[in-house]
């Protein structure tokens, strides 16, 4: 058993280390393609973190992954719906300054409490693994509150 234990804090340092290489490259970058990009590894984390909730809950518990986002949305964005009551939407935003565009990946929550905007902290469109996964289990923190 520690074995067993060691082996999967190993994985875990290596791909949290894998993770924020690859999150500080893209979201270093501003630009349309790069930030596109960091939202598909965020829509991919979502997959994993969605059903590591089907495997904690169990495989109806009422949550659902929208599809990957694509380049033509307008904007590109994704959404994760807990029990039809807390919804995240993941999308592409764009801000224009000095006439040029800049594009950065941001959060809202909406469901059963006020609607809430959330960036990463750090440079903005800057999201790791960990952050969206917080935010999935705040999310499912909520729920279970209203559940009392």
């Amino acid at each position: 058993m520690p074995k067993e234990q060691f082996a999967v804090r190993l994985r875990t340092i290596r791909e949290t280390w894998d993770d924020r290489r690859t999150t500080v490259r893209i979201g270093n970058s501003r630009t349309f393609e790069t930030q596109f990009l960091h939202l598909l590894e965020l829509h991919q984390w979502a997959r994993e973190a969605v059903e590591d909730i089907r495997d904690v809950y169990g495989k109806r518990f009422p949550i659902a992954l929208g599809p990957s986002p694509e380049r033509d949305q307008d904007p590109p964005a994704f959404l994760v719906l807990i029990a039809e009551v807390q919804t995240l939407i993941v999308a592409l935003t764009e801000q224009r300054y000095g006439g040029e565009s800049v594009y950065s990946v941001a959060m809202s929550m909406h469901g059963n409490v006020l609607p809430q905007v959330t960036g990463p902290s750090g440079k903005p469109g800057h999201w790791t693994r960990l952050q969206l996964e917080d935010v999935l289990l705040s999310m499912l923190g909520t729920f279970e509150r209203s559940r009392s």
